[in-house]
């Protein structure tokens, strides 16, 4: 079988991922397809200082939380 390239932008995003989900004791996920942009950043601003705001892929969350299953007890029950 041959391995597949990964480019490393995405490989670091998955590492953020991780990071912030050990780092933070709590660990959300949101679908934000379709959200105005005038309403995303009047939430941003909101929450600036108080919350982590990571947008990414979907795929990439569904792997972080794939390494994530064993050392964060009930991750595996979020939803992407």
């Amino acid at each position: 079988m041959q391995e597949r390239k990964v480019q490393e932008s995405k490989k670091m995003v998955v590492e953020n991922l991780l990071k912030y989900a050990k780092e933070y004791p709590v660990f959300g996920i949101a679908n934000m397809e379709n959200l105005p942009a005038t309403q995303l950043q009047k939430m941003r601003a909101k929450l600036r200082g108080s919350v982590v705001l990571y947008m990414t892929k979907k795929r990439l969350i569904k792997r972080a939380i794939e390494e994530l299953k064993g050392a964060k007890p009930g991750i595996e029950n979020l939803s992407v």
